[in-house]
C-alpha cells in the first residue's frame, strides 16, 4: 500500500499535463484485482451530475458510464473532487472483493485525478493568460516604439497565428478613402502574397468589418470569397476573421488559416478578442503619429518657407537702414566742406577783417552765422546718429572721475545760460564728485551737455537748473532738473522720437534738431545705462542718467572684453580667472578642467563637497561649475551653502540632468545659469564670460 501511494504521490507532483492522469490510470490498473479504469467528465453546462459529456481516459477492459453514482458488483465510481466547475467521475472495474486498503487505495486514486484535472485545468488557464499578457506587451511595445503601420501588420500576423496555433495567417489593411484591401502581413504563406489586393466584392473580410464581429469559415473550398477559396491550393481548410475595429475606424483585419478546422474553446476566443482590440488601439497610436508628423512636417515647411521670406525681408531692412545711415554720412560730410567756407566767411565778415559794413550788412552777417551754427549742430547730430544706427559707433569705457565730467560740461554751458538769466549750478557734494563711474569720455559729456542745453533751452529766462547725483547699488544717478515749462501727458510718449518736436507754443519758439534727446538715449544705452524722466506740464523736468559706477573688476572684464573680440586671441578668453569645478565623475571632472585651461584659466578640481568647501574658503574663486548629480550627495546643498556667504561671482550648473525641473530647482535655489552635458568650449567659455560680467556688474 505505501509502495501504490508513493507512486500515486510522485505521479501528483509532476502533474501538469493530461498524460499524468493516464499516468495514474494505468498505475491503479496494475494491481492484481483492476481489471480497467476509466474517467468520466460531467459536462459544465449542465447541473445534472450524472449527465457525463464524455470518455476523458480509459485503461484496461472498457467501462459503461454511470448513470447513477453506485457501486455495482464489479464496477466502483468514485467522484474526483476538483476547484474547477467541471467534475470528473473514476470507474474501476474489479474482479474479486476488496479490502478496505484496497478500497482505500481506489478513493486515493480519484483524489489523485482530481488534483491532476485541477492542475491541468490551471496550467492551462496560466498559459491562456500569459499568452494574453505577452500579445498586449508585445503590441504596448510596437506602439510605445514608434512602429509603423506595416510593421504594426506584420507582427501582428506572425505573432496570433504563433498565440493560437494557426497554420498561416493574413494581415489586411483597410483603406476608406479608395475601399481596398491590402495585404500587410503573413505567416505560413509564399512571400509573393505580400502586397497583393483582396477583391472587395462578396469579400468576407469586408463583411467581418461592417458587422464588427469575428467570422469562422469551416469550410473555405465552398465560400464564396474567391479569394479565400483559393487558399485552398496552399492547402488551409478553415479560416477564421477576426476584424481590427476602435469605434468608428475600421483598420483592417486578422485572417486565421487552419489545416483542419479547431474546436475554439473560451480561451481562444479570448485571445482573438484582445488582439482585435489591443492591435486596433496600436494602430490608432500609429495613425495619430503620422498624421501629427505629416501636420508638423507641413507646419517645419511652412515655417521654413516663412522664415526664409522673412530672412529675405530682414536682410532687405538692413541693407535700406545701411544705405540710408551710409548716405547720410556721406551727405554730411560732403556738407561739411562748402559749410566751413561759409563758417569761415562769414567770421571775417562779421569782424571787419575784410572791410567796414553797414548795419543792415551786419544784421544780415549776424543772421548767417547763426544760420551756419544751426547747420553745423544739425549736421554733427546727424553724424553721430549714423554712427549709432549703423554699429560703427562703439564705448570705450575707463575709470571717469565725475566732479571732471561736471565741471567740464556747465564751464562750456555757462554763458548760454548766462544770455537767459538762468541759475546753472551743482549740487553735487565734494565726496560724491571724487566718486568714479564707468563710462566712455566722449559719450558722457555728450550726454550732459545735450541734457543741460535742453534744460536751458526750455526754461522761461529767469529759471534755475541745477545738477545732483547720487549712488543707488552699482550705478550712479545723474540727475538734471530744471523749473522750465515741462511736458505734457501727450508729448511724454514721443519724448525720445528722432525729429520729434514739442507741440507747446514755447518749444516752437526754440531751435532745435529734434535728435537730441534720441541720440542722448542711444549713448546712454550704448554704455549699459538707463535714462528717465519726469515732468509736470508748466512746472518743470527731471532728467536722470544711471551709469556703471567703476570698480577694478569692471575694468578688468572690459579689458578681457576687447581681448576676446579679437579672433585670433579667444582662447585667452578665461585669463587669469580662477574655476572651481565639482564633479564626481573623474573622467568629466579631468575633461572640463582640461577644457578652462586650454582657455586660459586655473581650476580647482573637486569630487565632493567637503573638498570643494575647503577649496573655496582657502583660495580666490572666479566661478563655480557644479554638477548636482554627485553619489550619495547633491550638489543643491553645496549652491545653498555658497549662497549664505553671500558670494559675488557666477554659479553655474554643468549636469547631464538636462530635465526643467532640475534646471528650475537649480535657478530656484541660487544658481545662475544651467548648462546641460554635452557642450563645446565655446559655450562653457562664453558662459562663465558673460556671467562674470554680469555678476560684476551688479556687485
Amino acid at each position: 500500500m505505501d509502495n501504490f501511494l508513493n507512486n500515486l504521490y510522485n505521479l501528483v507532483l509532476d502533474a501538469t499535463k493530461t498524460g499524468s492522469i493516464i499516468e495514474v490510470l494505468r498505475l491503479l490498473s496494475e494491481e492484481d484485482y483492476i481489471l480497467g479504469a476509466s474517467v468520466f467528465l460531467i459536462s459544465k453546462e449542465s447541473d445534472n451530475k450524472n449527465n457525463l459529456k464524455k470518455l476523458f481516459e480509459a485503461v484496461g477492459e472498457p467501462i459503461e458510464a454511470p448513470e447513477k453514482n453506485i457501486i455495482t458488483d464489479n464496477t466502483i465510481y468514485e467522484f474526483l473532487p476538483s476547484l474547477d466547475k467541471s467534475e470528473g467521475i473514476l470507474g474501476v472495474k474489479i474482479n474479486r472483493d476488496l479490502t478496505l486498503n484496497e478500497l482505500s487505495n481506489i478513493k486515493a486514486a480519484a483524489i489523485a485525478l482530481g488534483v491532476c484535472l485541477t492542475r491541468v485545468t490551471v496550467s492551462g488557464t496560466l498559459n491562456t493568460i500569459n499568452n494574453r499578457v505577452g500579445l498586449l506587451n508585445e503590441l504596448s511595445r510596437l506602439s510605445a516604439s514608434n512602429a509603423t503601420q506595416d510593421r504594426i501588420f506584420k507582427v501582428l500576423a506572425k505573432d496570433s497565428a504563433f498565440r493560437t496555433k494557426a497554420q498561416g495567417s493574413i494581415a489586411v489593411q483597410y483603406s476608406k478613402e479608395d475601399r481596398t484591401l491590402k495585404i500587410c502581413g503573413i505567416f505560413g504563406l509564399p512571400v509573393n502574397y505580400m502586397g497583393q489586393t483582396i477583391n472587395i466584392d462578396n469579400s468576407q473580410v469586408l463583411r467581418s468589418l461592417e458587422m464588427a464581429s469575428i467570422i469562422s469559415l469551416p469550410d473555405l473550398k465552398n465560400s464564396h470569397d474567391s479569394y479565400l477559396s483559393q487558399l485552398g491550393v496552399l492547402g488551409f481548410n478553415a479560416a477564421n476573421i477576426t476584424p481590427l475595429i476602435l469605434m468608428d475606424d475600421m483598420f483592417g483585419a486578422l485572417i486565421l488559416l487552419y489545416k483542419n478546422y479547431p474546436n475554439f474553446d473560451e480561451n481562444t476566443n479570448l485571445i482573438l478578442g484582445d488582439i482585435s482590440q489591443g492591435s486596433s488601439l496600436a494602430l490608432a497610436g500609429c495613425m495619430q503619429r503620422e498624421q501629427l508628423s505629416k501636420y508638423t512636417s507641413k507646419l517645419e515647411d511652412l515655417v521654413e518657407e516663412r522664415t526664409k521670406e522673412l530672412a529675405i525681408q530682414t536682410a532687405r531692412a538692413d541693407e535700406a537702414s545701411l544705405a540710408k545711415s551710409q548716405f547720410v554720412a556721406n551727405m554730411s560730410h560732403e556738407l561739411r566742406t562748402p559749410l566751413t567756407s561759409i563758417v569761415g566767411f562769414s567770421s571775417l565778415l562779421s569782424e571787419g577783417l575784410l572791410g567796414e559794413l553797414n548795419s543792415q550788412q551786419e544784421d544780415a552777417i549776424k543772421s548767417v552765422v547763426k544760420a551756419t551754427e544751426y547747420l553745423k549742430d544739425l549736421i554733427n547730430d546727424v553724424l553721430d546718429m549714423a554712427r549709432v544706427e549703423s554699429g560703427k559707433e562703439e564705448a570705450s569705457p575707463k575709470k571717469i572721475k565725475l566732479k571732471e565730467v561736471i565741471s567740464q560740461t556747465t564751464k562750456l554751458l555757462q554763458q548760454t545760460a548766462k544770455s537767459k538769466n538762468i541759475d546753472l549750478r551743482s549740487e553735487i557734494s565734494e565726496e560724491l564728485a571724487d566718486s568714479a563711474i564707468f563710462v566712455d569720455a566722449r559719450h558722457i559729456r555728450q550726454i550732459i551737455i545735450n541734457l543741460i542745453s535742453n534744460a536751458i533751452k526750455y526754461t522761461h529766462t529767469g529759471g534755475w537748473v541745477k545738477i545732483n547725483a547720487e549712488v543707488l547699488s552699482d550705478k550712479m544717478k545723474i540727475s538734471i532738473t530744471d523749473n522750465g515749462v515741462g511736458i505734457s501727458n501727450q508729448d511724454k510718449k514721443k519724448i525720445f522720437q528722432a525729429f520729434d518736436r514739442l507741440e507747446d507754443d514755447y518749444s516752437k519758439e526754440q531751435i532745435g534738431t529734434g535728435l537730441g534727446l534720441n541720440l542722448t538715449k542711444r549713448l546712454v544705452e550704448l554704455n549699459c545705462g538707463v535714462i528717465d524722466f519726469e515732468s509736470t506740464a508748466g512746472e518743470g523736468t527731471v532728467f536722470s542718467i544711471y551709469i556703471p559706477l567703476f570698480t577694478e573688476l569692471n575694468e578688468e572684464i572690459s579689458a578681457r572684453k576687447l581681448i576676446s573680440n579679437k579672433e585670433e586671441q579667444s582662447i585667452c578668453l578665461l585669463n587669469d580667472l580662477n574655476i572651481l569645478i565639482l564633479d564626481d565623475d573623474l573622467p568629466t571632472l579631468e575633461l572640463i578642467g582640461t577644457l578652462v585651461e586650454s582657455l586660459g584659466g586655473s581650476c580647482f578640481k573637486c569630487s565632493n563637497i567637503k573638498s570643494a568647501m575647503e577649496t573655496s574658503k582657502n583660495n580666490s574663486v572666479d566661478a563655480y561649475l557644479v554638477d548636482i548629480a554627485l553619489r550619495g550627495e547633491s550638489g543643491i546643498d553645496f549652491i545653498k551653502t555658497l549662497k549664505k556667504t553671500n558670494i559675488t561671482v557666477p554659479i553655474i550648473v554643468v549636469s547631464g540632468c538636462v530635465f526643467g525641473t532640475h534646471e528650475q530647482e537649480s535657478l530656484k535655489e541660487g544658481a545662475d545659469a544651467f548648462l546641460s552635458k554635452p557642450f563645446s568650449s565655446g559655450e562653457l567659455s562664453s558662459l562663465i564670460r558673460s556671467k562674470s560680467i554680469e555678476k560684476a556688474m551688479r556687485s
